[in-house]
C-alpha cells in the first residue's frame, strides 16, 4: 500500500480508509448476492410454469444450479474480505478474494457457453 495507483486516494492525496473500502465492497456484495438469488428464483418460477418436458427442464435446471453455485461462491468471498484490515499485507490477504472472484466468474461464464451446445444435447438425449 505504499505507492498505490492513483484511484485508490482521496483528493487530498492521502490512503483511503480500509473501513470505507470494506464498506463498499461489503455494499456491492451484497448487492451481487441479492441480484443473483433475486434472478434465480424467478427463473426457477419460470421454468416450473413452461411447458418443456422433464428432461429439458433438468438440463435447464442443471445450468440454474450452477448459477447458485457461482451465487454461494461470492457468499464465501464475503466473509474473506473483512482480512483486508489484517496486518499481513494487503496482497497476501486480497489472494483469495481474488480467487473467489475468479471462481465465481468462471462458473458464471461456463453455463453461458454451454447454451450454444443444445444441438449435440437434443442428438444425445431425446429432448
Amino acid at each position: 500500500r505504499c505507492t498505490p495507483v492513483s484511484p485508490s486516494l482521496v483528493t487530498n492525496g492521502n490512503f483511503m480508509l480500509s473501513e470505507i473500502i470494506i464498506s463498499f465492497s461489503y455494499a456491492l456484495n451484497a448487492m451481487s448476492i441479492v441480484s443473483d438469488w433475486t434472478l434465480i428464483i424467478i427463473r426457477i418460477f419460470v421454468l416450473t410454469a413452461s411447458k418443456l418436458n422433464s428432461c429439458a427442464k433438468l438440463i435447464v435446471l442443471f445450468l440454474l444450479g450452477l448459477g447458485i453455485f457461482a451465487s454461494v461462491t461470492s457468499i464465501i468471498r464475503s466473509t474473506s474480505i473483512l482480512a483486508l484490515q489484517s496486518s499481513l499485507g494487503y496482497t497476501y490477504t486480497a489472494i483469495p478474494i481474488a480467487l473467489w472472484t475468479i471462481a465465481e466468474n468462471g462458473l458464471c461464464i461456463w453455463p453461458a457457453n454451454l447454451t450454444p451446445y443444445h444441438p449435440l444435447f437434443h442428438s444425445l438425449v431425446d429432448v
